[in-house]
């Protein structure tokens, strides 16, 4: 697996145990 694929799936993980929240943050800290 990939460090891109890995750092999906555990947001996917984060986005799942948040309900969004999470990814959302995530992107918006990305920018």
């Amino acid at each position: 697996m990939s460090y891109v694929e890995e750092l999906f799936d555990v947001r996917n993980r984060v986005y799942i145990l948040t309900g969004g929240g999470g990814v959302l943050a995530g992107a918006i800290g990305e920018g």
